[in-house]
């Protein structure tokens, strides 16, 4: 198992707020699904959810979620994605970012810094 560190102990500045950005970002998008899809499909599931409620039964949420598909996927993957989420910062809270994880976030800000200010997240990484 490689070495860990801690983000704020082994990365510079600019790479540091790179892996902040990375960190906001996924959870911005965690915030979008459950903010769209997630109301979306369970509105699909209103009339299982009122047939559930008079009779509910494990068979009932089974053919709910076959015969409803794109609001099973939909609801099931905002799930995953969220799990996925919290996963990956607690691995990081707990043990910190691998060499890989730190090596991959000093060349993209090297590569950032090569863009220049062209790149949307120059100013936020380098101001």
């Amino acid at each position: 198992m490689p070495h860990r560190l801690m983000p704020d102990q082994c990365l510079s500045k600019p790479a540091y707020r790179l892996y902040q950005a990375g960190v906001y970002g996924r959870w911005t998008v965690v915030a979008l699904l459950w903010l769209t899809l997630v109301p979306w499909s369970i509105w699909q599931f209103r009339q299982d959810i009122a047939l559930l409620q008079d009779h509910f039964t494990w068979v009932a949420i089974r053919y709910g979620f076959a015969f409803q598909l794109v609001p099973a996927f939909t609801l099931f993957g905002s799930i995953g994605f969220t799990g996925a989420v919290l996963i990956r910062q607690s691995c990081h809270i707990l043990w910190g970012l691998s060499i890989r994880e730190r090596n991959n976030l000093i060349r993209g800000t090297a590569r950032i810094r090569k863009i220049g200010p062209r790149h949307p997240l120059w100013r936020w990484l380098f101001r």
